[in-house]
């Protein structure tokens, strides 16, 4: 199974019901604005952790040297 992205959420489509009623597309359409939002929104946070700890871990080594 790939890795869910934001990307992935924002193509993500659902087929409509012939026999019984389906969910209302609008609120479908909110709710995947809200996690692609989200999603977002914590890679960029992850990936500015990421770098704070990379340059932490140099400022470290350049200490210690």
């Amino acid at each position: 199974m790939d890795r869910l992205t934001p990307e992935g959420v924002r193509n993500t489509t659902f087929g409509t019901t012939r026999f019984r009623p389906g969910y209302q597309e609008e609120e479908v359409d909110a709710f995947l604005d809200r996690v692609e939002s989200e999603m977002e929104t914590l890679i960029r946070e992850r990936d500015e952790a990421l770098a704070e700890v990379a340059r932490l871990r140099v400022e470290l080594s350049r200490e210690t040297s």
